[in-house]
């Protein structure tokens, strides 16, 4: 890890899952190719926290804190289609989440409290589960037809589940290509 950089904490997200978000991803190629932007397959996750520029030292005590936690391996699956900020202005085409109780929650909110003590960012949103597979393009009014007839012909997202065993701490570095994701730490969940 280097110093200041961009950190979240995330989950990982299976080939499975990947392959279902990928067939949204070449739907939205085949409507309107420059509507919206896709997310990597690579840089696919689901994040926890997003702690922002923090450096090293911090990174270490948060990894740490989370290894001390305890934190025990879940069911996770795909709850859906989410459109964010709202169905209304869909900047941000994402697969929801979702856990057979509230044990994505519970875990959000232990690692959100660790985190907010201790990360530079101080995240104030509420927790939204998501997998984000693609950005409205620069440029593109939200609420321009196109956008909804791309929208509009999505095939349903598949009800897929997965088991979570461990919690990355992620690097982000910005670049003119796009994001650039790097799990810089693996800790394991019992």
């Amino acid at each position: 890890m280097s110093e200041g950089n961009r950190f979240f904490i995330g989950l990982a997200i299976p080939e499975a899952v990947k392959q279902e978000l990928r067939t949204q991803q070449e739907c939205l190629q085949r409507i309107s190719p420059e509507i919206y932007k896709m997310t990597e397959l690579n840089n696919l996750h689901l994040t926890l926290y997003f702690c922002g520029n923090t450096d090293e030292e911090t990174m270490v005590r948060i990894g740490n804190g989370l290894a001390e936690m305890n934190l025990t391996q879940l069911e996770l699956q795909i709850d859906g289609l989410k459109r964010l900020p709202s169905n209304d202005v869909p900047k941000i085409l994402s697969a929801g989440v979702c856990s057979s109780s509230r044990e994505l929650a519970a875990m959000q909110q232990r690692v959100h409290d660790l985190c907010f003590a201790l990360a530079e960012n101080k995240e104030m949103r509420p927790f939204a589960p998501h997998i984000t597979f693609a950005r409205l393009a620069h440029g593109v009014p939200p609420s321009a037809k196109p956008v909804k007839r791309a929208i509009a012909g999505l095939p349903d997202l598949p009800a897929v589940r997965w088991r979570v065993d461990d919690i990355g701490i992620y690097s982000s570095e910005l670049t003119k290509q796009g994001p650039k994701y790097e799990v810089v730490r693996t800790i394991p969940l019992s």
